[in-house]
């Protein structure tokens, strides 16, 4: 996933949201577009300097949440509807832009890039 526009860059920002995450077929949580990580709950994750920023857009790069359930739903059917996939709420931590991704519901998701996540065991 990568944003369409950036409204704010930063260097701070704590919160919590929801991510989309691919599963294999062993029902490991994946990440959705790039990485081959097995994520496990309740556990931080920083994101790693050595993954292509694929984005026309300069920002550093980071995990993709959504600040609201609702965009989280949206991007995923519009994206994914025929993949094993799952939205967790997830904390982050260390936010260094946000913005809007348009996914191809038409809609404008709002979403925040992170550099550090935990997931939540809950389910969503």
């Amino acid at each position: 996933m990568c944003l369409d526009t950036v409204d704010k860059r930063t260097n701070k920002g704590t919160g919590e949201g929801y991510k989309v995450f691919r599963r294999d077929k062993y029902y490991h949580m994946k990440p959705n577009i790039v990485g081959t990580t097995k994520y496990q709950y309740n556990k931080w994750y920083e994101a790693k300097d050595n993954v292509q920023n694929f984005d026309k857009l300069d920002y550093p790069v980071g995990f993709h949440v959504f600040p609201k359930l609702k965009d989280a739903q949206n991007w995923l059917v519009g994206e994914h509807p025929l993949h094993r996939s799952c939205i967790r709420k997830v904390l982050y931590f260390d936010v260094v832009a946000s913005g809007r991704q348009t996914g191809m519901v038409g809609k404008n998701l709002s979403v925040i890039v992170a550099r550090k996540m935990l997931i939540c065991k809950d389910k969503v």
